[in-house]
C-alpha cells in the first residue's frame, strides 16, 4: 500500500481508496476494477476492513466473494476480509 492512496500494479493492484471520499460513487472504482481485471484476467484478490460495509457491498456487486477473514497488518491491525473475483 502506498501512503498517497494511489494504486500500484504488481501481480495485483494495491490501493487505499478511502483517502478520496470525494471520488466515491463517481464510477471511478468500477473503471479501476475493469482496468485491474484487464491486467490480471485470471483473478483479482483484495482486502478491506470488515467494518467497511459500503466497500464490501461494492465488491460483491462486482462479483467478488469473501474468502478469508483475518487482521490487517500494523499500523491498522483491524479485522479485515479478503475477497476474490475469479475470471
Amino acid at each position: 500500500m502506498t501512503d498517497t492512496g494511489v494504486a500500484q500494479v504488481r501481480p495485483y493492484v494495491d490501493a487505499d481508496f478511502d483517502e478520496f471520499p470525494e471520488a466515491q460513487r463517481s464510477g471511478i472504482g468500477s473503471v479501476l476494477l475493469r482496468a485491474a481485471h484487464a491486467l490480471s484476467p485470471a483473478e483479482l484478490r483484495l482486502c478491506t476492513f470488515r467494518r467497511n460495509a459500503p466497500a464490501r457491498a461494492f465488491y460483491a456487486k462486482h462479483g467478488f466473494a469473501e474468502i478469508a477473514f483475518g487482521v490487517s497488518p500494523a499500523p491498522e491491525s483491524e479485522p479485515d476480509v479478503e475477497l476474490r473475483r475469479p475470471a
